[in-house]
């Protein structure tokens, strides 16, 4: 009976000890990304917004101009263009064509939406004057549109 008695106290202490131990390990924030908290609190966060999102921007120059330029027949293939360039030229696209997967202009757009939801917030807040949003707003605005009716 003592036994028993002593097995139930182990048990019961270890179960509120996991418990509690835990809830702190679940709690612990990541090292290698940014938690949001920690994110759209000042100017200078504001401003990488937008570098990162021109960034991502500068990542699409090739597939922006194939898609606007070629279809468009403003420019014009040669006879040693890769087959994916032929068939955009030709309009002919598969899906396998790596120009016509339009993934990184949506995660150009989902930033930019992202941004401009936090500048309103942080203009809401304070933390930036109505210049300082109206230059950071109309900038990341003009991109999205850009990227949609491309």
């Amino acid at each position: 009976m003592k036994h028993y008695k002593y097995f139930s106290l182990l048990g019961i202490s270890l179960l509120v000890f996991a418990f509690v131990s835990c809830k702190k390990a679940l709690e612990i924030l990541p090292e290698d990304k940014l938690d949001r908290s920690m994110m759209y609190n000042t100017l200078a966060d504001a401003d990488a917004a937008v570098l990162g999102i021109y960034g991502q921007m500068a990542g699409l120059g090739e597939k922006y101009i194939v898609l606007n330029e070629l279809r468009a027949d403003l420019v014009d293939i040669t006879r040693n263009a890769d087959p994916w360039l032929q068939q955009i030229n030709n309009h002919e696209v598969t899906v396998d064509n790596p120009y016509a997967d339009p993934t990184d202009f949506y995660k150009v757009i989902f930033s930019c939406n992202d941004a401009l939801k936090n500048f309103k917030i942080m203009a809401d807040l304070g933390k930036l004057s109505q210049q300082e949003f109206d230059q950071r707003y109309s900038d990341i605005a003009v991109l999205r549109t850009g990227c949609i009716f491309s």
